[in-house]
């Protein structure tokens, strides 16, 4: 969790100025997974971004966001959670291909349709797994999933 803790503290200037009040809540004990550290900081970074992007619009005065991990008999978890604007539920299958921005992205400015589409082919490549789900209105949660039984890597494009 200090990687998590650590993205989050990246954002803390945005955070304090649009009223997002993280908490990552998990066991007490070590959460260690089979991964490339600076590519899963870029996937934590992007859900990070874009709970505080998608977030921040809201009109209550605080947005929690939560990241709670967890551990089953699969492996680990992180769900990222935030209680911004959400998808249309017609967005949601798309929200993984490339230059898709949907209905939020065309309100947002910043937004490039590439930031999913990117950490969807970090985790296939790094053989995790990331999933979304959300409700439009009420906010949004990603969730990574780091299998224990995954420990090959697809390194050149060919391999699926």
């Amino acid at each position: 969790m200090p990687l998590i803790r650590g993205v989050i503290n990246e954002h803390k200037k945005a955070c304090i100025r649009w009223r997002i009040y993280p908490r990552v809540t998990g066991p007490d004990k070590p959460c260690l997974v089979l991964s490339d550290e600076k590519w899963s900081r870029i996937v934590i970074h992007q859900l990070v971004s874009n709970a505080v992007k998608y977030s921040k619009s809201k009109a209550a005065d605080s947005h929690p966001f939560t990241v709670t991990v967890s551990e089953d008999a699969a492996g680990w978890h992180a769900a990222f959670r935030d209680e911004g604007v959400g998808i249309a539920e017609t967005d949601l299958p798309r929200v993984f291909d490339p230059f898709f921005t949907g209905e939020n992205g065309r309100r947002v400015e910043e937004s490039t349709g590439m930031g999913l589409y990117l950490s969807r082919e970090v985790c296939r490549r790094l053989g995790h797994r990331i999933d979304i789900a959300s409700v439009l209105g009420e906010g949004t949660t990603v969730t990574l999933h780091f299998s224990r039984e995954s420990t090959l890597h697809a390194l050149q494009d060919g391999e699926r």
